[in-house]
């Protein structure tokens, strides 16, 4: 289970960050100050939740119902996990659209606080349904 959780960890969540790492290094590199609220103002960071989302969502793939106990309990874990990573999902999916279709008419500061919310829930998420998996 550890070693499953730390592969996730490692090759899903933090190689998805990779690219801001990028734009932060090329800033330093370019004597650029480094804003990290600046890096979310564009919502990128939902594609980053959007794909974890649906990571976790992939566990299941085939789950069949338990009826009684706490094979019932483990059951209704996992789907509520579901839910919470289709639900990160796809608001994150409708939420890069709109930020791409109208740049202007959302508050970067807005933006950012969304595409954090969105990527510590998908994590959040996204854990659950690899420890229940």
């Amino acid at each position: 289970m550890v070693e499953k959780l730390l592969k996730w960890s490692i090759f899903t969540v933090v190689l998805s960050l990779f690219p801001f790492a990028a734009v932060i290094l090329g800033n330093k590199l370019h004597h650029q100050a480094v804003n990290p609220q600046a890096l979310w103002a564009r919502g990128d960071l939902l594609l980053v939740s959007l794909a974890i989302g649906a990571d976790g969502v992939s566990e299941f793939i085939g789950l069949r119902s338990a009826r009684s106990g706490l094979a019932a309990v483990r059951y209704y874990s996992k789907v509520i996990c579901i839910i919470a990573c289709l639900l990160i999902s796809l608001l994150s999916a409708v939420g890069y659209g709109v930020i791409q279709g109208d740049p202007e008419g959302v508050a970067p500061d807005m933006i950012s606080v969304i595409s954090l919310r969105a990527f510590y829930g998908s994590v959040l998420a996204g854990l659950g349904c690899k420890v229940l998996a």
